[in-house]
C-alpha cells in the first residue's frame, strides 16, 4: 500500500473519486497523510464521470477507485465514454484475493476481461513486488496515449514488506508528423482556393492547442468550424470562427464546410454521426480533399476517405505550418491559399452565411407559435440561460434531444482553454453533473454548469447533489424538464406513427424543492422571462456564496430532429 501511494504522489495525484471498500482500505487509509483527497460519491459510475471532468479540464490524470466486483463494475458505462473521448482516467480496481481465483468466492469476477476493450493499458499486479512499477506505467500510458487505463490489484497484495524503487513519470515527446506527410499537406493547402479548418476534441484538450489553432487560422486566413460539441476548440467570437457543426449547430458553419475544396481536420476522428444532414442540408463536402491530423494513427481514415493522413501532435503540426506560411518562403509558395482574391471570397462568403444563420436562429428562438402557458420553449430557455452565463463558464452538456440544441446557444469561450464537455459518441445518459463536479475541483475559480434533461437528471445527476454538499464542491445544474425522453420520442414521432411507448415521463417531482431538501439552492422557472435571472442567481450562489444550485426550467414538449435518422 505504501509503495502504491508513493507512486500516486510521484504522479502528482491530488484527488481520487469513489466509494470506500474493504478491498483497498489499507491504501485508502494512507491517502490523507499523502495529501490525496478521497471524494466520496453516491454511485461509482459518477466517480468516473467526476474523474473524467477533472482530467479534461485540468489536463492531468483523473483517478477513481472502488470496491472489487459490484463496485468497479459500475465504472463500465462511464469508462467507455472516457475511451472514446481520449480522457486520461486511471481506474484502480482492487480485486479478490489471489488465492480465491476460480473458487466463486465473495464478489469474484474477471475484472480484466470486463475492461479490456475500453482502456489503453491494463496493469495486473501479479506479484506485490511489482505494484509501483505497474501503477506508474498505467499513469504514464494514460497521459502519453490519451486514454483510460486500469490498475488491478488483488486485495492480499496491499500487504507485506518489500524493497521498492518508485519510478519517475515518463512523458514522451512527439513530433508534428512525418516529413513527407507534412510536405504533402502543405502542397494540398497551397492549391486550395476555399479551404476550411475543422477543429475537434484534440485541439480543445489544452489551452496551448487552442492558441496554436488561432495563430494558424490567422496565418492562412481560413474559416474555422468546430466539430459537434467541441465549440471550445476555437473562440466563438473570433472573426475567423464560422461556428459549430452538426446537430443543433450552425447552418452557416455547415454551408462553409459544404463549399470547401479542402478540409484540414485537426484532432478529430470525424465521427460518422457528425456528418449526417442537418436542417435539410447534406453538408459534408464529399468531393473535397481531406487532410486529417491525429495523434492516434488508428483514427486516421477511420470514417472518411483521407487524401493526406498525418500522424502527429496537432499543436506541433499547426505550429510547423504557421511558421512556414508566415515565412517569406512560405508566402511566396502559398499559391491559391494566400491569394488575396481567394481570401476575400471565402471569408466574405463565411460572414454572409453567419449573418444569414443569425437571422434564422433568432426566428427559430423567438417563434411564439409553440408557446404554452407555464412552460418555456427549449430554444428560448437555452438563449436566456446563455445570456446569464459568464464567458469563462465551464459547461457539460448531457445526452438528449433538448440539451443538444445548446450548440447554437453556447458561450463564446473567450478564455481559449478547455471549457466544454459533451457526451461524445458513447452518449450515455447522466454524466454532465458529475463531470462538472470534477471540473470544479480542477478550476474552482470558474463557474461549472451542467445541462441536463429531466430523464438524465433523475438517472445520474440528482443523487450527487449530496456529494456537492458533503464535499463542499459548489456546482450548478440546469435541468430542462420537458417530461419525456425526447430523443427517443422524436423517433416515435417520425418513424412510428406517434405511438409513444416508454417515452412520456408525466410524473416528476419539483426538482427545485428536492434541491432545497438536499441543502442546495433550488430555483424554478415557468416563463422565459424568469430564466436569465434564475441562472445568474444560481451562478452567483456558486461563485460568491460557495453553494450548489439547481435551476429547473419547465419546458414545452417541443422536439428536435431525430438524432439517428441515418439508422432508422
Amino acid at each position: 500500500s505504501e509503495a502504491f501511494v508513493e507512486t500516486l504522489i510521484k504522479q502528482d495525484v491530488k484527488y481520487i473519486f469513489g466509494i470506500a471498500g474493504s478491498a483497498f482500505m489499507d491504501a485508502l487509509d494512507l491517502f490523507p497523510i499523502a495529501g490525496i483527497r478521497y471524494i466520496s460519491v453516491q454511485h461509482e459510475q459518477n466517480a468516473v464521470h467526476m474523474a473524467d471532468g477533472y482530467a479534461r479540464i485540468s489536463g492531468r490524470h483523473g483517478v477513481c477507485a472502488a470496491q472489487n466486483g459490484p463496485g468497479i463494475t459500475n465504472f463500465v458505462t462511464a469508462l467507455q465514454g472516457c475511451y472514446w473521448s481520449h480522457s486520461p482516467v486511471v481506474v484502480i480496481t482492487p480485486d479478490h484475493s489471489s488465492m480465491q481465483t476460480g473458487t466463486g468466492g465473495f464478489q469474484e469476477c474477471n475484472q480484466l476481461r470486463i475492461f479490456e476493450s475500453m482502456v489503453k493499458y491494463q496493469g495486473h499486479v501479479n506479484n506485490p513486488k511489482r505494484v509501483a512499477e505497474i501503477t506508474a506505467r498505467a499513469f504514464d500510458v494514460a497521459l502519453n496515449d490519451k486514454g483510460p487505463t486500469q490498475v488491478n490489484v488483488p486485495r492480499d497484495y496491499w500487504y507485506g514488506k518489500y524493497d521498492f524503487t518508485i519510478p519517475d513519470p515518463i512523458r514522451i515527446e512527439r513530433g508534428p508528423g512525418g516529413p513527407q506527410s507534412i510536405e504533402r499537406a502543405k502542397e494540398l493547402l497551397m492549391g486550395a482556393k476555399n479551404p476550411v479548418i475543422m477543429v475537434g476534441g484534440g485541439v480543445a484538450s489544452s489551452k496551448e492547442n487552442i492558441e496554436a489553432a488561432v495563430k494558424f487560422a490567422e496565418a492562412v486566413q481560413c474559416p474555422v468550424v468546430a466539430t459537434y460539441l467541441h465549440g471550445d476548440a476555437f473562440p466563438q467570437n473570433h472573426p475567423l470562427c464560422a461556428g459549430i457543426l452538426s446537430y443543433g449547430g450552425s447552418l452557416g458553419a455547415m454551408k462553409v464546410a459544404k463549399d470547401a475544396d479542402n478540409v484540414l481536420a485537426l484532432g478529430t476522428r470525424i465521427n460518422p454521426y457528425m456528418k449526417n444532414p442537418q436542417y435539410g442540408l447534406d453538408w459534408w463536402p464529399k468531393d473535397a480533399k481531406l487532410i486529417q491530423v491525429d495523434i492516434d494513427s488508428r483514427r486516421l481514415g477511420l470514417t472518411s476517405r483521407v487524401t493526406v493522413p498525418v500522424n502527429g501532435d496537432v499543436r506541433l503540426f499547426m505550429e510547423d505550418l504557421t511558421r512556414y506560411f508566415t515565412s517569406p518562403e512560405g508566402k511566396r509558395a502559398a499559391g491559391q491559399l494566400l491569394d488575396p482574391k481567394n481570401i476575400n471570397s471565402r471569408l466574405s462568403r463565411a460572414r454572409a452565411y453567419a449573418t444569414e444563420w443569425e437571422t434564422s436562429l433568432k426566428a427559430l428562438t423567438d417563434d411564439m407559435k409553440l408557446c404554452q402557458p407555464g412552460r418555456v420553449r427549449p430554444r428560448q430557455a437555452l438563449a436566456a440561460a446563455r445570456r446569464a452565463l459568464p464567458d469563462d463558464t465551464m459547461m457539460s452538456v448531457d445526452t438528449g434531444n433538448l440539451s443538444a440544441l445548446s450548440s447554437s446557444y453556447m458561450p463564446e469561450f473567450v478564455t481559449r482553454e478547455p471549457s466544454l464537455i459533451g457526451p461524445g459518441m458513447w452518449a450515455s445518459c447522466g454524466p454532465a453533473f458529475g463531470e462538472m463536479i470534477g471540473a470544479k475541483l480542477a478550476r474552482p475559480d470558474r463557474a461549472a454548469v451542467a445541462y441536463h434533461g429531466d430523464g438524465s437528471w433523475m438517472m445520474n445527476g440528482i443523487n450527487e447533489i449530496v456529494t456537492c454538499i458533503r464535499e463542499e464542491i459548489p456546482t450548478t445544474a440546469i435541468v430542462f424538464n420537458n417530461r419525456q425522453w425526447g430523443a427517443e420520442k422524436s423517433n416515435q414521432v417520425n418513424f412510428f406513427g406517434d405511438r409513444y411507448l416508454g417515452t412520456n415521463l408525466d410524473y416528476h417531482p419539483d426538482y427545485a424543492e428536492v434541491a432545497k431538501a438536499f441543502g442546495a439552492v433550488g430555483l424554478r422557472c415557468t416563463h422565459a422571462d424568469e430564466v436569465s435571472d434564475a441562472v445568474k442567481a444560481a451562478v452567483d450562489a456558486q461563485m460568491k456564496d460557495g453553494k450548489t444550485s439547481i435551476v429547473e426550467i419547465v419546458c414545452t414538449r417541443e422536439l428536435g430532429d431525430p438524432f439517428r435518422r441515418d439508422a432508422m
